[in-house]
């Protein structure tokens, strides 16, 4: 076959058609990757809107105290990763403040046994333009020996 005429499979291409097929291609593949790539870097609406986890540390405890909002109602939860010194009692609570209005708002997590691990979500009604953030607290044997809070979320 000459340059000018080309077979791919059992398509035959005639001169520059080669190049302009392969420039389809390759746009073709670009968008897809571009699309992959955006899929794979969109942010979901907490990590958008800021939130996410605080790794935070004090008392002996690593404790990853997290916020998120699905753009009506704000969640709290916290990871135990290390515990420290935990005594005869050690509990946890966390809550979710509403930084525009300096108040606790939503359910509160309530005393929880430490442990390593996750805790669950406390959720409180979103208010638009409001700043929230998830507070954690370790009490051991009744004194306060952490206190951290997550990055805010809008």
């Amino acid at each position: 076959m000459s340059d000018q005429n080309r077979e791919i499979g059992n398509v035959r291409i005639r001169g520059r058609g080669i190049l302009m097929g392969l420039r389809l291609k390759l746009a073709g593949a670009g968008t897809a990757v571009a699309a992959m790539v955006g899929l794979l870097t969109f942010a979901a609406p907490a990590d958008a809107a800021g939130g996410g986890c605080f790794p935070r540390t004090g008392g002996g405890f690593a404790i990853g105290v997290c916020s998120s909002d699905n753009g009506i109602t704000v969640f709290g939860d916290i990871y135990i990763d290390k515990l420290g010194f935990t005594g005869s009692s050690c509990y946890v609570t966390y809550q979710i403040r509403d930084w525009t209005t300096s108040s606790w708002v939503g359910n509160s997590s309530g005393r929880q046994a430490c442990g390593l691990g996750h805790y669950p979500n406390v959720a409180a009604g979103k208010v638009a333009g409001h700043m929230y953030q998830n507070r954690a607290r370790v009490y051991v044997n009744g004194t306060k020996v952490f206190e951290g809070d997550s990055y805010y979320t809008t």
